[in-house]
């Protein structure tokens, strides 16, 4: 006889964020496929993708300067990174909602509780990484330069200096609606 063990269930935390994970999947496989219908075929970008990294050489690289690169691979990994932060921008409402759903009994409060803190939550995670695009400004700019009469900035390193940045504030921004949730928590819990 051959007996197979039983196969276990997925582990709490798995089936948590599985919604998620494939919120993120789905929102990061249509952002690099659709391609941008201005560029020849050859050449073609994901458009939304190249508008959010064309908008941000706008907004953040100072008049007159100028970005440079010495191979064709870093335009690659520039167009991922940005991929990925506007997959996970885009995607967050939905990782919002499992993690508040996942500390909501604790809190014992109702779904307009649940639906006003994932609304805080986006609402933030957006004013932050606006927040992101504004503070690179002032920081990109003494950041790499290559001397002479016009100034040069490293591509990746503008990019990645920015996505950093927005990243970092968007999260930063959200933090207090998580601390409110795991605050309340802690006093429903001690009552």
């Amino acid at each position: 006889m051959n007996s197979r063990p039983p196969i276990a269930e997925p582990v709490g935390a798995f089936r948590t964020f599985r919604a998620p994970l494939l919120a993120f999947s789905a929102t990061l496989a249509a952002l690099l496929l659709i391609p941008d219908p201005s560029l020849t075929l050859a050449g073609s970008h994901p458009a939304l993708v190249s508008l959010f990294v064309m908008g941000l050489m706008r907004e953040v690289l100072p008049a007159g300067w100028t970005l440079y690169s010495g191979t064709a691979t870093p335009f690659f990994e520039i167009y991922m990174a940005a991929s990925v932060i506007l997959a996970l921008l885009i995607s967050s409402p939905v990782a919002s909602y499992q993690m508040m759903k996942f500390i909501a009994p604790a809190l014992a409060a109702r779904n307009r509780t649940l639906y006003s803190l994932v609304a805080c939550a986006t609402v933030l995670l957006a004013a932050g990484a606006l927040f992101g695009v504004f503070y690179a400004k002032i920081l990109v700019v003494p950041f790499n330069v290559v001397g002479g009469p016009f100034p040069y900035l490293d591509t990746t390193s503008f990019y990645f200096v920015v996505f950093r940045t927005i990243g970092v504030s968007a999260v930063v921004f959200t933090l207090p609606v998580y601390i409110y949730a795991l605050v309340r928590f802690r006093l429903r819990r001690t009552k």
